[in-house]
Parts: C-alpha cells; sequence; structure tokens
C-alpha cells in the first residue's frame, strides 16, 4: 500500500488511527452500519469544499488531484427536528427548564400552524412527532440529541450532536446560546469518519486516468469481471454516480415529510443559527484505495439502476458499505503483506454440515489473524492499545452487524449470506434484465469480494489456509440457488446450464 494520502493533510487535531496508511482514517469500531451510511450520505449533500474552492457537485471532476491539501464539509444538524421529534425527559438526566420552555413552545407553534377541521390539532402535532420519531434508526439509549434517524429522506440526514452532561452541570440556561456550549459536532463519537472513507474512496477512483483504470481491471487479476466500456469510463461513471445520488429520493418521499421539516427549521432559525457548526475536515486515505472505490462505484451504479422503495434501498446501500468496509480491511492487509487476499467460503444461516462451517471458521480467524498482523506491522512503534478498534474487531462486529458473521454470539464463527446480501449481490453484478451464467455469477462474487460457495471454491479455501481437505458436493449450492428461485433471480435452461437474472424493475431515470 502506498504512504501517499489523498488529500495530503488529514484533519486538523485529529488523532489519526495508527493504521490509516492500511485502511484511511478511519473506520472505527463503533460505528455502526447506518451511521456509516449516513456519514456517507451527509457528504454527498452537504456543501463541500477543496482547498478552499466550493464544490460544484457530490463527485466534482478533479485536474490537478494529487495536489490537493484538504476537504472541508458544511453539515446540517437539523437540532430543531431533533428537539420536536425526539427529545423527551426520561432517559435519567436532568430536566433543564429552558429545554422544557423551547420544546413545549414548538409543540404549541406546530399545533396553532396546522389548518384541520376535521382532527384536534394537538392530536395531529403528536401523529408528526410519531412519524418522524418512527424513523429513529440507531441510540434510542442517547439524548435526544445525539440519535440518528434512518436516512429515507434528505430533510433526515443530520451531522453528529453530542451532548455534554458534564459542561451542563454548572450552567443556568437562558438562550441556545448556552445549549450550544453543552453540545459538540466533533467528538466523532459515532460519525466517525467511516463515511468519509468511503466517499475518499469513489471520489478518488472517479478522477483516475481512463487508461489506469482500463489496464487494471482489463487485466488477469479482474478476468472474470465484466464491465462495459460505459463502467471503465471515469467521466461517464462520475456523472452517472452524480445523478443518482443526488436524485435517490425523487419521487420516493410524501412532499409533506420534507415541507413540514422545512417549515419547522424555518421556523425555528434562532435554534439552528445558535447550533451551527463550523466546517469539518474530511479524513484521508492512501491513494492505491482508488481500486476499491472504483469497484464500489461501479457497483453502486449497477444498484441504483434497480428501483426499490427507499426503505429498501437504504437497507442495500447499508449493506453495501458494510461489504467495502470488508473488503477495505481484508485487501489493505493482504496487499500490504504481500499475500493472496483471502477466501470467504459461505454456508446457508441453517447449516447442518458441521465440516463446511469448520471451514467457513477457518477462513474467519484467518482474516482476524490477517487484519491484526498488518495492523501490528505497520503501527509499530505507535501506541497500538486501541489498534483492534480500527481493524479485526471492527471487522467482527460489523460482519456480524448485518449478519454476515454468525452467530451474533459465541464461538465457531462463520461467512452467511442472508436473503437481502443475495439481493445486493445480484444487484451489483447485473442491471435490470442482464443474464450471467450461474458459474459466472459466482466467479464475479468470488473475485469482487472472495466469496466462495461451491466445492471448488471450498477447495480454494483449504488451499489457501494449507489444509489437506477435498470437497466434492455438488448439493452444496442448493441453498444459494433455492435463494435465487425465492428471489425469481434463477433461470435453468437445462441439467448443465443456468442463469442468474437480475428481474429488478428498471429505474429507468438515468439517461447516458
Amino acid at each position: 500500500m502506498s504512504k501517499n494520502a489523498f488529500p495530503q493533510r488529514g484533519p486538523k487535531n485529529d488523532n489519526k488511527s495508527p493504521v490509516w496508511e492500511l485502511y484511511g482514517n478511519r473506520f472505527f469500531l463503533d460505528q455502526g452500519p447506518l451511521e456509516l451510511l449516513s456519514e456517507l450520505l451527509l457528504i454527498c449533500f452537504s456543501n463541500k469544499r477543496y482547498d478552499g474552492i466550493e464544490f460544484d457537485s457530490i463527485f466534482p471532476k478533479l485536474d490537478k488531484i494529487n495536489d490537493i491539501f484538504e476537504i472541508t464539509y458544511i453539515p446540517s444538524y437539523r437540532i430543531s427536528l431533533k428537539l420536536f421529534a425526539l427529545y423527551n425527559h426520561q432517559t435519567g438526566d436532568r430536566i433543564i427548564p429552558f429545554l422544557e420552555d423551547t420544546y413545549n413552545d414548538l409543540i404549541n407553534s406546530c399545533a396553532s400552524s396546522i389548518e384541520s377541521s376535521d382532527y384536534k390539532k394537538d392530536v395531529l402535532v403528536d401523529v408528526f412527532k410519531s412519524v418522524y420519531k418512527g424513523f429513529s434508526g440507531v441510540g434510542v439509549n442517547r439524548d435526544w440529541c445525539a440519535q440518528s434517524f434512518l436516512p429515507i429522506s434528505e430533510s433526515l440526514i443530520s451531522g453528529e450532536s453530542i451532548w455534554s452532561n458534564h459542561d451542563s452541570r454548572e450552567m443556568a440556561f437562558t438562550c441556545w446560546d448556552d445549549v450550544n456550549k453543552c453540545i459538540s459536532h466533533n467528538k466523532r463519537a459515532f460519525y466517525s469518519r467511516g463515511g468519509e472513507v468511503i466517499y475518499l474512496q469513489l471520489l478518488l477512483a472517479l478522477n483516475q486516468p481512463k487508461e489506469k483504470i482500463a489496464e487494471l481491471f482489463r487485466s488477469e487479476k479482474y478476468k472474470n469481471i465484466h464491465f462495459s466500456d460505459e463502467e471503465l469510463s471515469p467521466n461517464k461513471m462520475r456523472e452517472k454516480l452524480n445523478y443518482c445520488f443526488s436524485s435517490i429520493y425523487t419521487n420516493k418521499v410524501p412532499e409533506f415529510f420534507n415541507s413540514f421539516v422545512n417549515n419547522l427549521i424555518n421556523d425555528c432559525k434562532e435554534i439552528e443559527e445558535a447550533t451551527e457548526g463550523n466546517d469539518i475536515y474530511i479524513g484521508f486515505i492512501p491513494t492505491d484505495a482508488w481500486e476499491f472505490g472504483y469497484l464500489f462505484a461501479v457497483e453502486l451504479s449497477r444498484l441504483f439502476d434497480s428501483s426499490f422503495d427507499i426503505v429498501d434501498m437504504i437497507r442495500h446501500l447499508e449493506n453495501a458499505c458494510v461489504l467495502q468496509l470488508i473488503r477495505t480491511l481484508l485487501w489493505g492487509s493482504a496487499d500490504y503483506l504481500e499475500t493472496n487476499r483471502p477466501y470467504l467460503p459461505v454456508v446457508p444461516s441453517r447449516c447442518n454440515n458441521t465440516n463446511y462451517k469448520l471451514i467457513s471458521n477457518e477462513s474467519f480467524n484467518y482474516s482476524m489473524r490477517l487484519i491484526k498482523e498488518a495492523s501490528l506491522k505497520i503501527a509499530e512503534g505507535k501506541d497500538i492499545s486501541n489498534i483492534s478498534k480500527y481493524g479485526y474487531k471492527l471487522f467482527q462486529k460489523i460482519g456480524k452487524n448485518i449478519g454476515f458473521i454468525q452467530p451474533p454470539r459465541g464461538g465457531l464463527e462463520h461467512f452467511v449470506l442472508s436473503k437481502d446480501l443475495v439481493v445486493l449481490l445480484v444487484s451489483t453484478t447485473l442491471t435490470p434484465g442482464q443474464t450471467l451464467t450461474f458459474d459466472h455469477f459466482l466467479k464475479e462474487i468470488e473475485v469482487r469480494y472472495g466469496l466462495v460457495i461451491d466445492s471448488d471454491g471450498f477447495n480454494k479455501s483449504n488451499e489457501q489456509y494449507l489444509k489437506n481437505q477435498h470437497i466434492d458436493d455438488r448439493k452444496m449450492i442448493d441453498w444459494i440457488i433455492d435463494i435465487l428461485r425465492e428471489c425469481d433471480y434463477f433461470v435453468e435452461l437445462s441439467d448443465s446450464i443456468s442463469l442468474v437474472k437480475n428481474t429488478n424493475i428498471s429505474e429507468g431515470k438515468y439517461e447516458k
């Protein structure tokens, strides 16, 4: 891995991950799947600058990408929406009269602005509160301002705001400027830069020379992956992803949903202005990470071609970000140690074959050792007390978060594909209407993620881990065929030839 960073300088006064040269600064244990995606979307929908120059798109064209010094963005925090939907004083925290009064005033103001002859206004306000509170994604046990919404709408995308109970104990609150002194936007407790790393991977990849892209992805290394000419054009891919990200919510969310939030925020300008944060410095990644970023860009472009309702799309994007994180950890470690990228043998969630689970478990243990060894080697001479939180423990935890690693607790951990993950793999391998032979589909996911499912794949895994065992079981793939059939993705032409077909409905919006 290269020791060169993109951009050249990391954030000011930030404790850099000791393994940034492997994965970037930084993936972190406490950032779960939802906030990994939320942070990525927050950057996409925020105003951004590179070296003081404002971006004109989500992923801009950067002519001198190697000379860029720093990248910043200005997130919205939507404190008034969180106060309206998430505030309550039943968490054990002390009651602050100023917040209580502001909250009650906000509720009364919302009620007075509603015009209805069919329902009582206070009932409608409670309905609205329940609607937005229902999209509280994670952090229900945190203070109201530190919770995150499920990003099913642009109006629900907000930056991290952490309440300081320690600072608030001595405060006599009389205005929102006082409140703001107890709210931190830069602690990075849950928005820990993982979304920034993925954004930078995409930005760097989409600004590579076309010749460099073609040289890598037409090489022997990627011979089993199909790429269209458009997919090997970074300019066309950048244009497509700019369109897809900017229109992700178009016609997917009821108009009132965003209108209510926008009106609420406009009516609470004192709150929003008092709690505005400064520009946030985006982290940095090793320049070699563009390879991972370009694979992810192609996968996202295919996923966006399929029409999913917004909740399903967010779930698929969440899983896609986690698989990208896992790919970065494993491939970054293997490349640095100059060893082969690991195979990940996958079994069904209800696997009765202990031998197959043991093979998968051996791969899991190897992956943990691989990440740990690379992390310790590159961080030699630095503080390694928390190094597991940036690497192998993160791999274990976040894999379990999406059900890719089972069981959730206990030993014999192994790799599993749920129905949701199979839908994601098909949707990022094929665009709607496209087909591949079943064998080629298995080759694709093997090259892109290291996932192996059939006898040949398990034997490759055994060879990689120097295990003298040969598998010859044609029925071991029946479970993945059953899932593909259930999703209407499997087409059986004959006893010897079967196809995987992406039967998703086409989004049909982006014009090439």
